[in-house]
């Protein structure tokens, strides 16, 4: 199956379906049936191709017999084939079962067949695969959907398009990601030309037993700990457990969140004095906020102790709630850490100059020192702290598009990554280390703002019948246990679990989703039983090798051509696309097809043939 038009030849292909072995036939093209165009767009990975398809039709035929059709053998194992394809435009399947994510189109796109009737290309999504011998499971997107199709085919050129290279020889056929394999299709049987990869059928993955889809990068780790700067991710894998030693951090890099939120004018000096132990100092400084928030906050008071750096905020309501949360804030410290604060600075604004505020921290015993009114630099350390977390809070903020009233839990996870990042004043350890002595885990930190697949229960699912797991977006770790916080749509519900699959490179939030195409799903796909073991169900090795197409060829004019293209380009025009836009839309150089269903331009030639 193909949507590619070519500039020398538009042709049909089509596979007679009668009894016995199939025939494969190609009909030149005229430019009356032309007008059957389909633009449809799909994203491989930072690009977008658009693909038209054209039915032509015409009175020479070529004709290749002995061709067989069917290649989708399902053995009772459950494991189907997938066939690389270097003529189809697009991937394509028959079986809604492969799908984990699916969209139908606004449009269907109708495609001829062998016996003159139509079928239709109805929809696109997503499939999970589980690679047969495999410990690893890989998404593919956009796949296409035809109810009629047979078989399953992946495109090449749709892989290469996407960034993919190419290593193969007659014993296997490898695509590369960024040097490492990705996928490996094997010949069929020994000596076939027809190159498959084997999966599981319906392979899907399990809430729980699948935590993420991600490709482990730099620029992932990057967004996971608020935006650091590249001497922090050196660090970060020695001084915490979990990051992939694979990791590999350039030089330079240019980050817009980065860029939008932490673009300084000036930074306050630092100083080497220090206390000496845990509460000997604390500092604190009130932040407001000109968007309330979701839980109608507009303040946020921080605390900083000096000694180990260790942050803790409070959202507040109103200025005047300053008070209590700092009563709250000390009763912590005595019960939770069996210690007293023995000094306490602040800047003069109102809030901490009130004789209620004042005779709180005098009763506690506690020394209280002030800036000067409007030297702020004199509560350095605290200014320090509000700029630090309001940077982080604001690059996750801005990288996942978030809403600016989600600023508290922007805040929030900034304090969490903030007292789990390794520091260069503290020897490059963690606050939370040098604070508590443990080292922190960073194992289930995540992408703030990302997509998430969250896992329903039954309890609250609407009825049986509804999904088991919605897209939600990720606001932060739950502060009364081991689990996350979403954001559940479309009412904008919070929502609680413990079991997630996140998608760290999507952010649902966004007007444009920029969806990683080809990604690999830590997780152990089941287990696979070798060939000779009994259990093995590949194909028998007297199969005749369906691939040969070497004998299809046809010849057009390219008056014909001009035609057709003129009449696309005028089809395009009628449907909105700009001239921009139909720019890359031109018809590529004519490609062969495997396929049951044909809409694919073949060769030229000097002479007709047919064999």
């Amino acid at each position: 199956m193909s949507l590619y038009w070519s500039s020398d030849d538009d042709v049909e292909m089509f596979l007679d379906n009668s009894a016995g072995p199939s025939s494969r036939c190609a009909k030149l093209a005229s430019p009356l049936d032309a007008a059957n165009l389909f633009p449809t767009g799909y994203n491989i990975t930072h690009a977008t191709i658009d693909s038209t398809s054209v039915i032509p039709n015409v009175e020479n035929i070529l004709c290749c017999p002995n061709v067989i059709s069917n290649f989708a053998a399902e053995d009772h194992m459950n494991r189907v084939d997938w066939i690389l394809d270097s003529g189809a435009s697009l991937h394509f399947t028959g079986d809604m079962n492969d799908f984990i994510e699916y969209t139908p189109l606004e449009k269907n796109i109708t495609a001829n067949t062998a016996t003159s009737a139509d079928t239709q290309i109805i929809g696109k999504g997503t499939v999970m695969m589980a690679v047969e011998g495999s410990e690893h499971m890989v998404r593919i997107a956009p796949v296409f959907y035809v109810p009629d199709l047979s078989m399953r085919l992946l495109s090449l050129g749709v892989f290469l398009r996407g960034g993919l290279q190419l290593n193969g020889n007659t014993e296997r056929i490898s695509l590369l990601q960024d040097g490492q394999e990705f996928l490996t299709f094997l010949p069929r049987w020994d000596g076939a030309t027809i190159f498959i990869i084997r999966t599981y059928l319906g392979a899907k993955p399990s809430i729980r037993a699948a935590e993420q889809i991600f490709h482990p990068d730099f620029k992932t780790y990057h967004r996971r700990f608020a935006h650091p700067s590249n001497d922090v991710l050196h660090k970060i894998g020695k001084y915490t457990n979990g990051l992939p030693s694979q990791i590999q951090i350039p030089e330079k890099h240019i980050c817009p969140g980065c860029e939008q939120g932490k673009k300084v004018n000036k930074v306050f000096p630092s100083t080497k004095t220090r206390a000496s132990k845990p509460f000997e100092l604390v500092h604190s400084d009130l932040k407001s906020f000109p968007v309330e928030s979701y839980h109608k906050y507009r303040y946020a008071i921080v605390f900083l102790d000096d000694f180990s750096s260790n942050a803790w905020t409070i959202n507040l309501r109103t200025k005047d709630a300053a008070l209590p949360a700092t009563k709250r804030f000390i009763a912590m410290v005595k019960n939770q850490f069996d210690t007293k604060i023995v000094e306490w600075m602040s800047d003069a604004g109102g809030e901490y100059k009130s004789k209620a505020f004042l005779d709180m921290l005098g009763n506690e015993g506690i020394k209280v020192s002030q800036s000067i009114p409007y030297v702020h630099q004199q509560n350095r350390r605290a200014e320090r702290l509000i700029h630090t977390l309001t940077e982080k809070a604001e690059t996750m903020h801005f990288q996942a598009c978030l809403p600016p009233s989600w600023w508290e839990f922007s805040l929030d996870h900034a304090v969490h990554v903030y007292n789990r990042t390794p520091m260069r004043r503290l020897e490059w350890r963690t606050p939370h280390k040098w604070f508590t002595g443990e080292r922190p885990s960073i194992e289930r930190l995540r992408v703030l703002g990302c997509g998430a697949y969250v896992f329903i229960p039954s309890e609250v699912q609407e009825n049986k019948m509804a999904p088991k797991a919605e897209l939600m977006v990720f606001l932060g770790m739950h502060s009364g246990g081991k689990g996350y916080i979403f954001m559940r749509g479309p009412n904008n519900i919070i929502f609680s679990a413990a079991h997630a699959t996140f998608d760290e490179s999507l952010f649902p939030r966004c007007p444009k989703r920029t969806l990683q195409n080809n990604t690999r799903l830590q997780g152990v796909a089941p287990p696979v039983a070798p060939c000779g073991s009994g259990n093995c169900h590949c194909p028998p090795p007297n199969m005749e090798d369906d691939n040969d197409t070497s004998h299809l060829f046809s010849r057009t004019s390219r008056k014909v051509i001009s035609e057709a293209q003129k009449e696309l380009d005028r089809k395009l025009r009628d449907v909105g696309v700009t001239p921009s836009q139909q720019h890359g839309m031109r018809m590529p150089p004519p490609v062969l097809l495997l396929g049951r269903i044909a809409l694919l331009p073949l060769r030229t030639s000097s002479a007709n043939k047919c064999s």
